[in-house]
């Protein structure tokens, strides 16, 4: 006998848990993401987090300055902020690109309605003067609230403007920053838009 599970049958016998399967089937949570959540505590932590609301789409708007560091530069600078061994980056060009010396704002939280969507879809939420950050400029921000108090982007991924293969997307979780990478087309349930402006404008959460 097959111990092989069909996805059509995955979770039938649980009663409300195949009710969430049935609608985390619909936004692409498969079997391979549930076997992945069962065997990882730190994950399911995060997944509490993120469906009691904790800051998810409740953000707000964090003035920092830019400097002209390398992400390469930042990580040398900060290592106690970045997760040991996510290092495949190192070598990418976006790791070696010079930073701009400027007075941005980054938004705490993913884009609100940013999640579920891929790359194309997300950049159309944008607001006028709204526009998605590098990588570089992104963690910079990030590492500047980090030091001052608060961790941004604990429970979800967000996009990034750099691109390796696909679009990377970091996200700064107990262990440290990680960086990784998706194809634009690739839509996930913690996978949501960073975005920045250099002009106030006012968003409603």
């Amino acid at each position: 006998m097959s111990n092989t599970v069909r996805p059509e049958e995955f979770g039938r016998d649980l009663g409300v848990v195949h009710e969430a399967v049935i609608t985390g089937r619909k936004v692409g949570a498969d079997a391979k993401f549930w076997a992945m959540l069962a065997h990882d505590e730190e994950k399911f932590r995060e997944l509490v987090a993120f469906a009691s609301g904790s800051d998810c789409g409740k953000g707000w708007w964090f003035p920092f300055t830019t400097t002209t560091a390398t992400l390469i530069e930042l990580r040398e600078r900060n290592p106690d902020v970045f997760e040991a061994g996510n290092d495949w980056w190192l070598d990418q060009p976006f790791a070696n690109e010079k930073g701009e010396v400027a007075s941005l704002q980054l938004w705490t939280s993913i884009l609100p309605g940013s999640l579920n969507k891929s790359w194309h879809d997300q950049r159309e939420l944008l607001l006028k003067g709204e526009f998605v950050p590098t990588t570089r400029d992104l963690i910079e921000g990030t590492i500047a609230c980090y030091r001052i108090g608060k961790r941004l982007f604990s429970y979800y991924w967000v996009r990034c403007h750099s691109c390796f293969v696909g679009r990377v997307h970091v996200s700064f979780h107990p262990g440290g920053l990680n960086i990784h990478v998706h194809e634009d087309n690739f839509c996930g349930p913690l996978l949501g838009l960073s975005v920045a402006r250099s002009m106030p404008e006012t968003r409603v959460s």
